[in-house]
């Protein structure tokens, strides 16, 4: 089952001019969470695209049955589109969209980089130490709930913004797991201009993914914004409004005239 149904959790295609961006949902989500970024950027002009990983807008079961590798084919799918027509690329993900946003910008499909990467919540450290026992799931299938009152947003209206599962597969979990351990692995070779927006009230993930995402990756245009009154949807709970101004800004600055 799903929270939240009347939520629209298809993928979406923005049609702008020469420079795109390429905006990753989360994990158990949909692009319903970055869309309002992505009605941002097409105001000013960017095509944008927020396509719909495989296992996700559909049922917890379809997801259990889902490989990391399917994840970033869709991702480099997208991505693959955008630079068919556009002339600068940026890359926005949140969680485990960020992640694919660290891998297309590592490793390019194509062998063209991007010109800018927003990473929101960057999914590198889990703050659950259970996570590294994800591969029991392998042998005995098991689901976590998501409750919305376990959740961890700040503003009481954030949760009604969210299309996700109401239970997390844990073979989807474990694989989200195995593409976290390739990804840090590839930090070093991301080169492009990156934001990276965390805050100090997200329960999923260590504070120090952030940190750490600045640290070693070897752009020489790179910022980290902290937040402290959101939880880990930046996207969607009390400072989401900053977050897109900022993301825009960012954007505009790297565009060439």
């Amino acid at each position: 089952m799903t929270q939240h149904p009347w939520l629209d959790a298809a993928p979406f295609f923005l049609p702008g001019g020469k420079a795109g961006a390429l905006l990753v949902h989360g994990f158990t989500g949909a692009p319903t969470e970055v869309r309002p970024l992505g009605e941002r950027l097409a105001a000013r002009g960017y095509t944008v695209s927020g396509p719909l990983l495989p296992g996700h807008g559909t049922s917890a079961d379809d997801l259990s049955g889902r490989r990391w590798t399917e994840w970033l084919a869709a991702a480099e799918a997208a991505y693959l589109e955008l630079a068919g027509s556009c002339q600068q690329l940026f890359i926005a993900g949140l969680s485990l969209g960020a992640l694919l946003a660290i891998r297309l910008a590592a490793a390019p499909p194509g062998y063209r980089p991007p010109d800018g990467l927003a990473l929101f919540s960057p999914a590198i450290f889990v703050a659950n130490p259970m996570i590294r026992f994800s591969w029991l799931a392998n042998i005995l299938p098991i689901s976590i709930p998501q409750k919305p009152e376990d959740s961890d947003l700040v503003d009481p209206e954030a949760d009604g913004r969210i299309w996700c599962y109401n239970s997390i597969p844990g073979r989807a979990a474990h694989q989200v797991r195995q593409f976290n351990l390739r990804v840090r692995r590839l930090l070093p070779s991301v080169t492009a201009p990156t934001l990276v927006v965390m805050s100090t009230r997200d329960r999923t993930l260590d504070f120090a993914s952030g940190p750490h995402v600045i640290q070693t990756i070897r752009s020489t245009d790179k910022e980290l914004v902290t937040l402290h009154r959101s939880g880990h949807n930046i996207l969607a709970d009390a400072e989401r409004e900053a977050v897109l101004d900022h993301t825009v800004r960012f954007f505009d600055r790297l565009c060439r005239p």
